[in-house]
């Protein structure tokens, strides 16, 4: 049992989220179950219940069963899930519970992160984020916090380590440049893009605390004269690797998937390589991914891509 330890959560100004039930979650994530929570799923009599098991194994461990269509197979047709109604949402699984926040153990805390593949969180819907720090320390004192030696920081170059406020002063600097409606998303796109290569170039170690600010407050106010230049058009190499990039994050593997025996992982890969390939060819109707099913063309989609 973890003490009481903070919550640090990420600085993104405007950031909002609240849950409005819309059953994305529980259709497409894999709702991981420690051994306590299997053992309160069968004193709570699901699989009576249910008429199926309500966890099925995943190699080493467990998760929450699914029904036939994807969906969680406690979620209701009202996008309610079952244990919630009926015990109370501390009755829930805790990959349940946190979504759609995540934490990590550093030194004297938890580090939070929020994911945005929750519609609420894309869309700033709900609650500022800070209001749920409270519930998030309640959540992870559940959790064993283990070796508290390691440090959160991230590297401003290769070797040269960030401090927080630093890290803070370049994600709100960010935050704020990209968010800013009075600009085109065009010119935020690319002004994000030449001050991050800016920086990967720049030597930056005398630079430091107050000295990065300034450093940073420059380069953005010439920004705004920077993306009058705009970038020479992609190659067909960058597109192709832009679009192995976004199959690459738009491809996963389902519950069921999972669970199918040697010859349906095996048919499954088999189906990665060829989608896999006909993203780097470009050409032909976009193959089907994980919870997208069109007839879309990758000519269709340059197309959207040189109007915008």
């Amino acid at each position: 049992m973890s003490r009481s330890l903070p919550v640090l959560l990420p600085v993104i100004d405007g950031q909002r989220w609240s849950c409005h039930s819309c059953g994305l979650c529980c259709r497409t994530l894999v709702g991981h179950l420690t051994d306590e929570e299997r053992r309160r799923l069968d004193e709570q009599g699901w699989a009576e219940q249910l008429g199926v098991a309500p966890y099925v194994k995943i190699g080493r461990g467990w998760a929450l069963n699914k029904q036939p269509d994807g969906a969680c197979v406690f979620l209701d047709e009202q996008n309610r899930c079952k244990i919630h109604a009926k015990f109370g949402e501390a009755a829930k699984p805790l990959a349940c519970r946190i979504f759609p926040f995540s934490v990590r153990p550093v030194r004297g805390a938890w580090q939070g992160s929020l994911r945005f593949d929750c519609p609420s969180v894309t869309g700033s819907e709900g609650e500022p984020i800070g209001g749920h720090r409270g519930w998030l320390q309640e959540l992870v004192r559940t959790l064993d916090h283990g070796d508290e030696s390691g440090e959160d920081v991230a590297d401003l170059r290769r070797g040269l380590g960030a401090t927080v406020e630093e890290l803070r002063t370049l994600t709100g600097r960010l935050s704020r440049w990209l968010s800013d409606g009075g600009r085109p998303v065009m010119d935020r796109l690319i002004g994000a893009a030449r001050l991050t290569a800016t920086l990967y170039g720049a030597n930056l170690k005398k630079v430091r605390g107050a000295r990065f600010a300034e450093l940073l407050d420059l380069l953005l106010d010439a920004l705004p004269r920077d993306c009058a230049t705009r970038p020479e058009p992609p190659t067909a190499r960058q597109q192709a690797m832009l679009r192995q990039y976004a199959f690459a994050h738009a491809e996963h593997v389902t519950l069921a998937e999972m669970r199918s025996g040697l010859g349906g992982r095996w048919a499954k890969r088999w189906q990665q390589l060829r989608s896999a390939k006909r993203f780097l060819q470009g050409t032909g109707v976009v193959p089907n991914l994980p919870g997208c099913s069109n007839e879309v063309t990758f000519e269709a989609a340059e197309a959207v891509r040189g109007a915008v």
